[in-house]
């Protein structure tokens, strides 16, 4: 096993990257990688627990709009819609241990579109080797962090939330959607911009993550 400074330095560089298959388009491409806000490469392929660091998650979840883009009106990032669940979940229960792993795990639910973007659900329905690399994406970040798993409950919320969003941010309101029995939540979103939804995002991880600090 390698030493923790020579396995970090492999994502500062990027020799530690995994190689293209010989049959894929390698134009503008730098093996498996991408490079990101902080100047390390991460694989998207082998993703390792090491290679994640949270200031480019946030990066990249507060630059990202909700639905493809498509919204009316302002700027809507991922990262506040991860930090808006966050925070309904706490004001559900704050107190309990349970409450506060639900909350975590909110938050972080999307973390994986950090590295890779957000795709509106009918498109990732059709692309299965995208959902394949997102799910080893997330299964890094969950080891990395130590993101519980509430699955259920955070897709519960998640459609609540992505309902009251579509009601609130789509021309249509959500009307034509297929939302099998899930209720209209009732919660105030005023959208913030990138930099606030940036640092809101942080602000929340560290409150559950105190002693973290990211990758060098």
């Amino acid at each position: 096993m390698m030493s923790l400074d020579v396995e970090t330095n492999f994502y500062r560089t990027g020799s530690g990257c995994s190689e293209f298959a010989e049959n894929v388009n390698k134009v503008g491409c730098y093996k498996n990688c991408i490079e990101v806000t902080t100047g390390r490469f991460f694989d998207i392929v082998e993703p390792q627990p090491l290679s994640v660091d949270i200031l480019s998650i946030a990066e990249g979840l507060a630059k990202q709009c909700r639905f493809g883009g498509q919204t009316v009106g302002r700027f809507y990032s991922v990262a506040q819609h991860c930090c808006i669940g966050h925070d309904w979940a706490m004001q559900l229960d704050r107190k309990s241990v349970a409450g506060r792993k639900f909350a975590f795990d909110f938050l972080m639910h999307d973390a994986a579109e950090g590295y890779i973007g957000d795709l509106p659900r009918p498109v990732k329905v059709h692309l299965p080797e995208y959902k394949a690399i997102e799910d080893k994406i997330q299964d890094a970040i969950t080891r990395r962090f130590a993101v519980p798993d509430m699955h259920r409950r955070v897709k519960s919320l998640d459609n609540e939330l992505c309902r009251r969003e579509s009601f609130l941010f789509m021309k249509s309101r959500g009307e034509k959607l297929d939302w099998q029995g899930t209720p209209l939540i009732n919660v105030k979103i005023r959208p913030w911009g990138w930099r606030k939804a940036r640092r809101q995002f942080l602000k929340r991880f560290y409150k559950h993550r105190p002693g973290e600090k990211y990758a060098n």
